[in-house]
Order: C-alpha cells, then sequence, then structure tokens
C-alpha cells in the first residue's frame, strides 16, 4: 500500500529524512565525511542514526519511488485495531531492548535538530507499546526489556548486550 501512494506521485525519488540501509547507495565523499555507522548501537536504529546524521552534515537521504529489493521486519502479523490497520513485529524481548535503547539515545542525540524525525521515532514507540500489551506473546518480558533499554539510554550502557535476557539472542 505504501510503495503504491509513492509511485504514484511519478517521479523516480522522493526525499526522505531517513531510510532503511540495507541495499542503498552512499557516495563515497559522505562516508568519508560523516564516519563509519555506530557499532555500540550493534542493531537497532543504525539506519535512521546514519541518516540523521547526514542531515546534519548537509546531505540529502533520497528514496526511489519504486521497491528494488525488500526488507523484511520481524515474523509480522497484521490486526485491525479499531479503524487501524495494524503490523505487530513480534520481535524477541531482546530485539525490543535495543529497539527501545537506541532509540531514545537517538532521540537526545538529534531532538535539536530533527525534531519531526525524533517525534515521529517517540510515536512509534508508543503505539509500539499498545501493539505488544494486544497482540504480542510474552508481553511481561518485552515489557521489562523496554524498560531495561530505557534505563540503559539514561545511564549511555551502549554496545552488544548479551547477558541481559539469558540465552535468547
Amino acid at each position: 500500500k505504501y510503495w503504491r501512494k509513492v509511485a504514484a506521485r511519478k517521479v523516480p525519488w522522493i526525499e526522505k529524512k531517513t531510510v532503511f540501509t540495507s541495499g542503498s547507495l552512499l557516495s563515497l565523499s559522505a562516508f568519508r565525511s560523516t564516519g563509519k555507522f555506530r557499532d555500540d548501537f550493534f542493531i537497532d536504529q543504525v539506519d535512521n542514526e546514519y541518516c540523521l546524521r547526514l542531515r546534519s552534515r548537509g546531505y540529502k537521504i533520497y528514496m526511489p519511488t519504486q521497491p528494488l529489493m525488500t526488507h523484511a521486519c520481524g515474523a509480522q502479523t497484521r490486526h485491525q485495531l479499531l479503524w487501524f490497520n495494524v503490523i505487530a513485529t513480534n520481535h524477541s524481548a531482546l530485539r525490543k531492548y535495543y529497539i527501545a535503547r537506541n532509540r531514545l539515545v537517538l532521540a537526545s542525540l538529534y531532538l535539536r535538530n530533527e525534531p519531526a524525525a525524533i517525534w515521529r521515532e517517540c510515536e512509534y514507540m508508543l503505539f509500539e507499546l499498545l501493539v505488544i500489551l494486544v497482540y504480542e506473546n510474552e508481553k511481561k518480558g518485552k515489557m521489562r526489556a523496554i524498560l531495561a533499554g530505557a534505563w540503559d539510554a539514561v545511564l549511555g550502557r551502549m554496545g552488544k548486550q548479551e547477558k541481559l535476557f539469558g540465552a535468547e539472542k
């Protein structure tokens, strides 16, 4: 549905604040001036952080209006919540930890320069909490993971956190 709306614009590219970096093209001069991707984000929000960092250095982010590849996101299930079509990602508790932690760190870094992008991420986070509570399994573990991620964001504890949730990866 999203791609149909984008393709209807009849232009080959549109400007975006952030995009998935999987399969993307990046100019070498932009990479040299911006630096590498943040390893301490480990898994989630790496794309958004890099795009926002590029934008802070004057670069623009473009996305094609025709999908060139697809990117799966979790074991998605679709649901109807009132008049909204809702997608539950069904990520593990560990993945929910990284998403929460890195979103909050991203918010602290870019709120001043990119308030609209950060507000959108916060809206997603609140909506995902609702989706977890209504549709996903392992609600308690996922909520604990999100709280742990928020706490680690406040403490500045970054990088891979293998021992947080036992053997779960």
